[in-house]
């Protein structure tokens, strides 16, 4: 099981009859993935590279989203807690699922990787107009293998 941070970020800045529009957004999700992958390795002298491939399915446990619009000079903020649910008062669905591919290289006990998951769940909870949300994850992993005796 991982625990992992998910999210976006995005800007614009628009003029409207001469006024200046500017809006900042950021959603940060914390789920708690569950990988299914197969892993192969290949030994080169002392270290080892390795490549996973497979299904994941997640959890959203947590989320803030932030908006910051600025008119005129004039900035107005806002903070929500997401709300997980498929009602039409619910921003996200909690459940996640999709596939994971990815490589690394094992050295001693010492492990990096990189992967990235495609996420295949339309996690949006409106989907009024064919609307979509799909996470799409890159990750960067390191870790220390700890030998038994």
């Amino acid at each position: 099981m991982l625990l992992s941070t998910k999210g976006t970020k995005t800007s614009t800045k628009e003029t409207n009859t001469g006024v200046i529009i500017e809006s900042k957004g950021s959603l940060n999700l914390v789920y708690l993935d569950i990988p299914l992958t197969a892993k192969a390795y290949y030994n080169i002298g002392a270290s080892k590279i390795y490549g996973v491939f497979g299904p994941y399915i997640g959890f959203g446990l947590s989320g803030k989203s932030k908006s910051e619009i600025k008119i005129i000079g004039v900035t107005e903020t806002d903070e929500q807690d997401v709300n997980w649910g498929s009602g039409d008062s619910d921003d996200l669905k909690r459940l996640d699922y999709g596939l994971t591919v990815g490589a690394g290289m094992e050295f001693n006990s010492f492990l990096i990787g990189l992967s990235y998951n495609l996420g295949l769940a339309n996690i949006s909870a409106v989907t009024d107009d064919g609307q979509k949300i799909k996470n799409k994850v890159f990750g960067l992993s390191i870790g220390y293998k700890f030998k038994s005796k």
